[in-house]
């Protein structure tokens, strides 16, 4: 049957024109699914030449991961300049002071003639301070199960806890008003803190190690247990500023009038009286109050200057 006008059957289909490559368009040599950009859809062989441009090793898998940061930044420590051993050797030093105190009260009795009263005085303010000691220790453990880790807290052990003043009145009277006092400086710096050094100011590691914290202020365990406890007990900054506060007290009440008293019996003494140990008392408190006056202002310094103002500029 012969095909209507105008159309070919078989080999009869006009054949379309052969071109050489260099007469073909770069379209008609572009791959039919590289032409579907034009249409808004992303191909295979554009992404693959975005990778090579970014310069980015192909793996074969696109990576939603955050780039890698860099190491994380150093936590904030504080850099002591007391070590633990040298507080160790200032509290032996105190209680030495305590012994030359005693022993010119027992065997130097006739030489202080008429200022023996004198004598005791100073005795009796070294017992004072030794005492005291001990009792701020007491007061931190208190202050650390009422506060926790809110160290900036306010904190009175008559007001937070009566019925342990008045059971105790009579120690309560002699020693929380020294022990009140400073601690509200120890409040009142503490809101100067930046925040790091503010979270080293946790207290809650006192409530963990209830007998090292009171061990820091008996007499003769004070000494070993400032050598052999760890920085967080020792260097904490509650108690950098107890010890600062002690050794104030223990200038203004026992070394300064150590040296006015004992030259004074010294000279007074007749030739025949023995006054060998307030010799030694006033010798030691000389010495004793050069150590304390320089190791304290060092480390008041220090601590104040990086808690408070390098600190808060660096971190």
């Amino acid at each position: 049957m012969p095909a209507p006008p105008g159309l070919s059957i078989g080999n009869d289909l006009p054949s379309s024109p052969r071109l050489s490559p260099e007469e073909l368009s770069p379209r008609q040599l572009t791959p039919r699914f590289c032409q579907s950009e034009e249409l808004g859809l992303k191909s295979p062989a554009a992404d693959i030449q975005n990778r090579h441009a970014s310069e980015q090793p192909w793996t074969g898998v696109r990576s939603v991961l955050p780039p890698p940061r860099g190491p994380p930044e150093p936590i904030w420590q504080y850099e002591h300049i007391t070590a633990r051993f040298f507080i160790g050797f200032l509290d032996l030093l105190r209680f030495l002071n305590w012994f030359t105190e005693l022993f010119k009260v027992l065997f130097n009795r006739d030489g202080a003639g008429n200022m023996y009263g004198w004598a005791c005085f100073t005795l009796l303010t070294s017992s004072y301070l030794v005492i005291q000691r001990f009792y701020d220790q007491v007061y931190v453990l208190f202050r650390a199960l009422k506060v926790g880790k809110e160290s900036r807290r306010y904190f009175n052990i008559c007001t937070d806890r009566p019925g342990l003043s008045c059971f105790c009145l009579p120690v309560t009277i002699a020693f929380a008003p020294v022990t009140t006092m400073a601690f509200t400086l120890y409040e009142s710096k503490a809101r100067h803190f930046h925040k790091s050094a503010a979270a080293t100011s946790d207290m809650t590691v006192f409530t963990k190690r209830p007998l090292g914290t009171i061990l820091l202020g008996l007499p003769l365990y004070s000494i070993v247990s400032h050598c052999m406890m760890g920085k967080e007990l020792v260097h904490h900054p509650i108690q950098i500023h107890v010890r600062t506060m002690q050794n104030l007290f223990q200038t203004t009440l026992e070394d300064l009038p150590c040296i006015i008293i004992d030259p004074l019996i010294i000279f007074n003494a007749g030739a025949v009286e023995d006054v060998f140990w307030f010799w030694v008392s006033f010798v030691y408190s000389i010495l004793h109050t050069m150590v304390i006056c320089s190791t304290t202002a060092a480390e008041v310094h220090h601590h104040e200057h990086h808690v408070t103002m390098i600190g808060s500029a660096s971190v």
